[in-house]
C-alpha cells in the first residue's frame, strides 16, 4: 500500500513572518494561503511522532499571493527551520508546490523537490 498524504487547510497565514508555524500539525499535505501583503514561513514545528522515521511535508500555496519559505531563518527554532535546495528564500507563487522531508539527523526540513 502506498503512502497517504494527510491534508490540512489552516486559516490564512499572517502578513510578514510566520515563525515556528504550528498550523500543519501532523499533516503531510499543507494547503497554505498567504496574506495579500505576502507571507513568509520561517519554520514549521518539527514532528514529534516517535517510531515513524522522518516525515514528508508537501506545501502548496493556494492563494494568489506569494508565500516565501526562508532558508535557515534564525527567527524559528533550529529544529523547525528549512534547508532550501538553493540556500536562498524559496518563493511560491499561486498554485506552486514544494516538498520537504524532516531530516532527523540534521534536525531540519530539507527540500527534496523544486517548485512545481
Amino acid at each position: 500500500m502506498g503512502a497517504e498524504l494527510v491534508p490540512v487547510s489552516p486559516a490564512a497565514l499572517a502578513a510578514g513572518n510566520n515563525n515556528d508555524y504550528a498550523g500543519v500539525g501532523a499533516s503531510s499535505f499543507a494547503r497554505l494561503s498567504a496574506d495579500a501583503a505576502g507571507s513568509t514561513l520561517t519554520g514549521v514545528v518539527a514532528p514529534t511522532e516517535t517510531g515513524t522515521g522522518d516525515r514528508l511535508l508537501v506545501i502548496v500555496n493556494i492563494s494568489a499571493n506569494t508565500l516565501s519559505i526562508t532558508h535557515q531563518d534564525v527567527l524559528s527554532a533550529a529544529a523547525n527551520r528549512f534547508l532550501t535546495a538553493t540556500g536562498a528564500t524559496l518563493p511560491l507563487a499561486a498554485d506552486d508546490t514544494a516538498t520537504f522531508v524532516y531530516d532527523s539527523t540534521t534536525a531540519r526540513w530539507r527540500q527534496i523537490t523544486g517548485v512545481v
